[in-house]
Formats: C-alpha cells, sequence, structure tokens
C-alpha cells in the first residue's frame, strides 16, 4: 500500500500533476483511489490524497472506498495524454509551480 498526499489543481493548466501521479500509480497498483478534500470538480487548489494497494480482500476495498467520500475516478483514455513518472522523469517540481503560480497566495484566487 501507498498512500501520497499532493497539493495541487485541476484547471486546466496545472491538472498533469495530479493526472500523471494517479497514471503513475495505475500502473504500479491495481487499485488506486483518490480523495479530492474539497471537490473532484473543483478547479481550487486543494489536496489529493491518493491510496494505492494490491488487496486481494474484498472487505478491505470496500472500507477504503467509504472512507473515499469525495472519491473521484478518471478514465485510463484522459490519463493517455500524461506521463507515467519515473526516477528519469519526474517534473513534479515544475508542475507544482505551475500550479502555485495560478494563485496568489493570500486570496487563494485565481490570476
Amino acid at each position: 500500500m501507498l498512500i501520497a498526499n499532493f497539493y495541487g489543481s485541476l484547471a486546466p493548466e496545472s491538472r498533469a500533476t495530479i493526472y500523471s501521479v494517479l497514471r503513475t500509480m495505475r500502473a504500479a497498483f491495481p487499485q488506486v483511489y483518490v480523495i479530492a478534500t474539497i471537490s473532484p470538480a473543483s478547479e481550487a487548489l486543494q489536496n489529493f490524497i491518493l491510496v494505492g494497494h494490491n488487496a486481494s480482500n474484498p472487505e478491505r476495498r470496500a472500507d477504503l472506498g467509504r472512507a473515499a467520500a469525495l472519491e473521484w475516478r478518471a478514465s485510463d483514455a484522459l490519463l493517455d495524454s500524461y506521463p507515467v513518472l519515473t526516477d528519469d522523469f519526474a517534473p513534479l517540481e515544475y508542475y507544482a509551480a505551475n500550479a502555485i503560480r495560478r494563485y496568489d497566495a493570500t486570496s487563494g484566487r485565481a490570476h
């Protein structure tokens, strides 16, 4: 199991971070859950909690699904245009800077 927390946005110019991390985790784990802490429809900066696991016990998967009240699912077709992150390709700092640059630090409003 791997649990990761990312701060970002699903706004078109900054969603690459979340989508690339999700695609990477799906390449490593058969089950991946994403919890958007504000809303999976929001373009605001928010935390995304990603949980990847390979538990074969259906009860454990159901418990995790219930815990993800704001669970969000992205289709594989949507993620195909985003890269899988590796040791040789990990542009997360660049992606994160784009997301943060979009927002004013004091008001949280988009520029």
